[in-house]
């Protein structure tokens, strides 16, 4: 991905890393929507697609864990405490 030159690297794979920049940009926006909206939109299908997990259509942020308990705070925050443990 990188090649040593004098004084620095030169970026080798140069179309990978903007796909890489452009996924993380696109994600950030994802979550920012989320955010300003106050809650996550819930995957639709069956659990057994994901592994059980519960996650948001559009930012993929996990909402709830297999075994039950919520892992996102409903206002599009990222993690939160388990109310289990109030």
């Amino acid at each position: 991905m990188w090649e040593r030159r004098e004084g620095g690297y030169f970026i080798v794979a140069d179309e990978m890393v903007k796909m890489a920049i452009d996924f993380n940009e696109e994600m950030e926006r994802k979550k920012a929507e989320c955010a300003e909206r106050g809650e996550h939109i819930p995957q639709d299908g069956e659990r057994e697609e994901t592994g059980g997990w519960v996650t948001c259509r559009l930012c993929d942020i996990p909402l709830e864990h297999p075994e039950g308990g919520p892992v996102a705070l409903p206002g599009g925050g990222l993690l939160g405490p388990d109310p289990r443990e109030s």
